[in-house]
């Protein structure tokens, strides 16, 4: 989206300690709209590139219902918007969720609602959900499609079929209406004909002649597109980078290596099979891009990029880091261990027998989308290089959903939050009773709070149900309560000193080795029952 003018500030209205006192009863103020408008209209008295007649917003999941209040509540500010997969109507929404905020039934949740304002809309909104939403129910999306009919309001939907609240089978696609929708309606101008979003590694996002079309626009400014103004400042230095052999600094969207002879700007990018790169010196108007399909890009970044910016433009990169010799000696303990990302898992140890010199050694697992792909494809760095690595690569069979199940029980049991994370996508979704967790960062803070709550916790498997993906698992979870327990309205419970035998069933679905959706059943009266506590009628009734 950069590249046809668009500007897109990353804020956080407010802490989170104002956020939870002034939402209370109002979630809709916990947006911080109010904050964004006062922050935007700032930068734009400072930065004379910002136009305040053309901003637009978008958002997933909450951030699609805050997308909506925007439009309905500050018209005169937000004219475009992309809601995706909101929560427009909190009464239809999860309890834990609206609950801890609005307080529990008969509190009227009118107030919230956006559905009485839908004659408000004078922008142009894209609302976006999937048929299978089990987060974001498409009832909820459809409520809002069924006030603005009423409305007589303008406006586009789009509902992708099979897809849950993460589009996963038709991310590329919603993705691409998206900015389609930004671009003709924000920035004014047609989207590109035939443009695809492939999965990285797929295909090329563009020909080299189209990535010199790209620098050429940086180098000489574009008043449509970027002014030469903006350009210069992207490549005004932000962050100086360590010094580890090649130094220099960030810019915006720019890697500034510091070359000899003038002002280098340049960007690489990989993914396995394929290699980018792109190097510009502006001073001299001259720029080059490699894009290479395999093998090593480093040594035709030296033999061929590196000769003809010498030649045509006269600078000279650094020379390159030398080992020092003899090499020095490593902490082994310092770096040993297990490192496991989304991709790979690396072993890192020492020599068995020990080692003068103290070697590492590394053994590189692929995982989830490089196991599909062969594994890393790719050859030690070199620092590591230098201090005599040995690598080993193992390839990997993917993990089914019933192998997954059992390492997450296994991690859990050992209240291991890293081995708990490495089982979940980055965006996977659990789905329990007391709520939804989306992501990593979110997944992390259920399980923590269950390690704090009960610090003996025990899970055991009693019966695996025959079958590939889902796996379906029927379980019985123990453990004593000593720390803290947040209730569903909301209030945290001190430990009690209980003891809880609660059990359940839960479902794993799994997509490229890792679990993507997990459903949590049990029964929550039991598990309070359990810890002493017990219903109250309502005293109002």
């Amino acid at each position: 989206m950069p590249k046809v003018g668009e500007r897109r500030p990353d804020l956080d209205p407010a802490d989170a300690e104002r956020r939870d006192s002034i939402a209370h009863g109002d979630p809709g103020v916990s947006v911080g709209l109010a904050d964004h408008v006062a922050a935007i209209t700032q930068l734009a008295a400072e930065r004379p590139y910002l136009d305040l007649d053309r901003v637009g917003i978008a958002g997933h999941s909450g951030g699609g219902a805050a997308t909506v209040r925007a439009l309905l509540t500050h018209p005169e500010f937000f004219g475009v918007g992309v809601a995706s997969a909101g929560d427009h109507e909190h009464s239809g929404y999860y309890a834990i969720w609206s609950e801890t905020y609005q307080g529990p039934p008969p509190q009227d949740y009118t107030a919230d609602s956006l559905l009485p304002h839908a004659e408000r809309l004078a922008g142009k909104l894209l609302i976006l959900f999937g048929e299978m939403d089990d987060n974001c129910h498409p009832a909820l999306s459809l409520r809002l499609v069924d006030a603005f009919i009423r409305a007589d309001a303008d406006f586009e939907m789009l509902m992708v079929p099979n897809a849950a609240h993460s589009y996963l089978h038709a991310e590329a696609h919603v993705l691409r209406r998206q900015w389609d929708f930004l671009t003709r309606h924000l920035i004014g101008a047609e989207p590109p004909a035939g443009y695809r979003i492939d999965p990285a590694g797929a295909s090329l996002a563009m020909r080299a002649g189209d990535l010199l079309a790209f620098a050429r626009a940086h180098m000489r400014g574009d008043p449509a597109v970027l002014p030469a103004s903006t350009a210069r400042l992207m490549r005004e230095p932000q962050v100086a980078l360590p010094d580890l052999g090649r130094p220099g600094h960030w810019g915006l969207g720019w890697e500034l290596p510091r070359w000899t002879g003038g002002t280098v700007a340049g960007h690489d990018g990989s993914t396995p099979g394929q290699a980018a790169t792109l190097r510009l010196v502006p001073d001299a108007g001259v720029a080059v891009a490699l894009l290479t399909n395999g093998g090593d890009p480093d040594p035709l970044r030296a033999g061929l990029v590196e000769p003809i910016l010498r030649r045509l433009a006269g600078v000279v990169p650094p020379e390159p880091p030398a080992p020092p010799a003899p090499p020095l000696p490593i902490d082994v303990p310092r770096y040993a261990g297990r490192y496991v990302s989304d991709v790979t898992a690396w072993e890192v140890a020492g020599d068995e027998a020990g080692d003068e010199a103290g070697r590492l050694w590394v053994t590189v697992t692929p995982l989830g989308v490089m196991a599909e792909h062969g594994g890393p494809g790719g050859r030690p760095s070199g620092g590591l290089e230098r201090q005599a690595v040995a690598w080993e690569v193992e390839a990997m069979a993917m993990p089914t959903a019933r192998e997954l199940k059992d390492a997450l029980f296994d991690a859990m049991n050992a209240h291991d939050l890293d081995r708990v994370l490495a089982c979940y996508s980055p965006d996977a979704v659990y789905v329990t009773p007391a709520g939804v967790a989306e992501g990593h960062e979110q997944i992390a803070w259920q399980f923590e709070h269950l390690f704090k709550a009960f610090p003996d916790l025990h899970i055991a498997a009693w019966y695996k149900v025959e079958c590939d993906d889902p796996a379906v698992t029927e379980y019985t979870l123990v453990g004593t309560h000593t720390g803290p327990f947040l209730l569903p309205d909301g209030v945290e419970s001190a430990g009690t000193g209980r003891r809880v035998v609660l059990r359940g069933a839960c479902a794993c679905a799994t997509e490229n080795g890792r679990i993507i959706t997990d459903r949590d059943y049990y029964d929550q009266l039991e598990l309070y029952c359990q810890l002493g506590f017990h219903l109250e009628p309502d005293q109002a009734a």
